[in-house]
């Protein structure tokens, strides 16, 4: 008889080295409507149900908080774990508040042990943090000297502000716009439209990426005609972020952008004209290719 035996295996996941941290205000304010029946925490939680579904090898960590914060999972690739986590985030009961500052610092605490190519925190909250344990700045400086980056998703429906569509204030005015230099030289925007060029865009997207040896280091995207004012797509910047440009990548991350669209009325038609605009802009100014020039307004011949 053949003596006992024991053999060993490994497995090997090949990933891109992406650490995140998610932190979700779960304070009695995300309990207020959203849209269509359904509040802010809900949203939210839609949102980061559909973002972690969309995960392949990055670890994913998550940190609800309030006046405190708790750590419902450190870094993991168990994604169905995660998922239910997300789900019974609005169970759990910690002091009303909201700690923006804990919350950021207890995320980069998570990521400080990290070795990922690249680490980011993601914090979706609808509030101004109200508890001064640690200030959000303090906690945002300690994130960049450990070089994590930090997105903030607001959670806040169009409805809740609807006559105000900037930040001025009555009797103010712009008179001068300063744009920081150059933050990337693969940048493309894309205006879809059903006339010609003096027509407004039925939707428009502008992409910028920043790439380090192949990868994208940061990306910024925004869409216009989708809201009243240009929309930044903030949790689509985060789903790019350590990524290599790819067709694959790039549908995910018009996805995020569009996480939670809600049509009104007759524009249902825009939310998958959005993603493909998106994807276009990325692919458009992953490729550093020339756009052609639009076609001219007949207004402008000669009679």
């Amino acid at each position: 008889l053949a003596r006992p035996q024991r053999g060993e295996t490994a497995a090997t996941a090949d990933g891109e080295g992406i650490d995140i941290v998610l932190a979700l205000d779960t304070s009695s304010s995300m309990s207020q409507p959203f849209a269509r029946n359904r509040t802010r925490l809900q949203a939210a939680e839609d949102v980061l149900s559909r973002f972690i579904d969309g995960r392949t090898h990055d670890r994913v960590g998550v940190v609800v908080f309030r006046g405190s914060t708790l750590t419902l999972s450190p870094l993991t690739t168990d994604y169905a774990a995660l998922q239910a986590g997300v789900a019974n985030a609005g169970s759990i009961r910690l002091e009303d508040g909201t700690a923006i500052g804990v919350a950021l610092g207890q995320s980069v605490n998570l990521l400080r042990g990290s070795n990922a190519a690249s680490r980011i925190a993601i914090l979706l909250t609808d509030g101004e943090n109200n508890a001064h344990e640690i200030e959000p700045l303090a906690a945002a400086r300690i994130a960049e000297r450990l070089g994590v980056r930090v997105y903030t998703v607001g959670v806040v429906s169009p409805g809740d502000t609807p006559a105000r569509e900037s930040e001025l204030r009555p009797g103010e005015l712009i008179v001068a716009v300063r744009l920081p230099a150059g933050f990337a030289a693969n940048a493309r925007y894309v205006k879809v439209r059903d006339r010609v060029s003096y027509a407004f865009a039925l939707v428009s997207a502008a992409a910028a990426l920043q790439l380090d040896g192949g990868v994208i280091a940061q990306a910024r995207i925004a869409l216009g005609g989708v809201a009243p004012k240009p929309w930044r797509a903030r949790a689509a910047e985060a789903a790019l972020a350590g990524k290599r440009p790819s067709e694959e990548n790039f549908a995910a991350a018009a996805e995020a952008a569009l996480v939670g669209a809600e049509a009104v009325g007759d524009n249902a038609f825009k939310i998958e004209l959005a993603r493909r605009v998106v994807k276009r802009a990325l692919r458009l100014a992953a490729a550093g290719t020339t756009l052609p020039a639009l076609p001219a307004s007949p207004f402008g011949a000669s009679l």
